[in-house]
């Protein structure tokens, strides 16, 4: 009996001891770690850390590039509709061009059919265009149709009235008429509709003097426009359609400002002389007559000198030189125009130089 106590002594005493030796393992474990495991842990942490920091820079550098490739693929897919739209508008007007050529074509034809018709009625009854301007008050009283009891005369020069238009410069309005449709007021539909007013009007300046002022200066082949005709022009810059166009502008049409020049001509010849003289001042004063008809040129001897040497040149003349003069060159402005005194063949001062 006291062999058995003993053991059972022993036995709780044994797993004392190994409950104490486990307790101390466990507070091995638990107690302060070792300097250099404990580094070790920090770095492996950090690493972990890195590692998670390029993956989520990795995904997030693949999905920048899948949304760069979508919206450049978008991008493409709008300028490929841009395109498509911007040619389709292309040929729609390309299209709507023609059919408006055509149309004007087809109207220029008819009027110039009426025209003919018209004329060839008139002419026997009445004086058309240019011939009849220039009778002052009261030269004019023959009536077409006479009413009994009734008399009537002008109170006034008769002007503005004008041939039928040259036919170069109606193509060039036909082949400009698109810059007198305007949502805006722009320079072409200003010089267009001048122009439109009347075939005597052969050029037109405007000029934006400041915003939201405009001088229009209409030139004719005789030279500024005269009142009556400058009134025309004013009164088709206030219509309604045209006031809307305008957008507030003030328009004001003025007198187109005459530069007086008088050149003299001198032509060195050998030889042969006879019509020399002629054809040099009939080729200079084709010359002078464009420069007054039109605005803002430039007045260059040059091309007078020019033109006469390869006149003269060309009916085997023999030119040693030419020499305008009393002319020097001058740059008109743009309300300007040249008013010259043509050059008559017995003024033209002919030199002959020695074979």
């Amino acid at each position: 009996m006291a062999d058995l106590k003993f053991a059972m002594i022993f036995e709780v005493r044994g797993l004392d001891a190994a409950r104490k030796q486990m307790e101390d393992f466990q507070k091995g474990m638990s107690g302060p770690s070792d300097p250099g495991k404990k580094a070790a842990d920090s770095a492996r942490r950090e690493a972990d850390a890195t590692k998670d920091t390029l993956r989520n820079r990795t995904a997030a550098a693949e999905q920048a590039r899948i949304d760069s490739a979508r919206q450049e693929r978008d991008l493409r897919r709008r300028a490929a509709l841009e395109r498509a739209s911007r040619e389709e508008a292309r040929r729609a007007a390309t299209v709507e061009i023609e059919q408006r050529r055509a149309e004007i074509t087809r109207q220029e034809r008819d009027v110039r059919r009426r025209a003919s018709l018209e004329r060839g009625a008139a002419e026997a009854v009445r004086r058309e265009g240019a011939t009849g301007n220039g009778f002052i008050a009261g030269q004019i009283s023959t009536m077409l149709d006479p009413l009994p009891g009734v008399s009537a005369a002008n109170i006034a020069t008769s002007e503005a009235g004008a041939d039928i238009e040259d036919v170069e410069l109606y193509r060039l309005r036909v082949a400009n008429a698109f810059d007198a449709v305007s949502p805006g007021g722009g320079l072409g539909w200003y010089t267009e509709t001048a122009m439109g007013v009347s075939s005597a009007i052969i050029d037109v300046a405007v000029i934006r003097p400041e915003p939201c002022y405009v001088d229009i200066y209409p030139l004719t082949a005789a030279g500024a426009a005269g009142t009556a005709l400058r009134d025309q022009v004013k009164a088709a810059f206030n219509t309604q359609e045209a006031l809307d166009i305008r957008f507030g502008d003030e328009v004001t049409i003025k007198v187109a400002v005459a530069v007086a020049v008088s050149p003299g001509l001198t032509i060195r010849l050998r030889g042969a002389t006879a019509g020399a003289a002629l054809l040099a001042a009939t080729t200079a004063n084709k010359t002078l007559v464009a420069w007054r008809e039109q605005l803002g040129v430039a007045v260059a001897p040059s091309e007078i000198e020019d033109q006469v040497k390869a006149a003269l040149k060309a009916v085997s003349f023999i030119v040693i030189d030419v020499e305008v003069t009393d002319m020097p060159f001058e740059q008109l402005a743009e309300e300007e125009f040249a008013a010259p005194v043509l050059i008559a063949p017995e003024d033209v001062v002919l030199e002959v130089v020695g074979d």
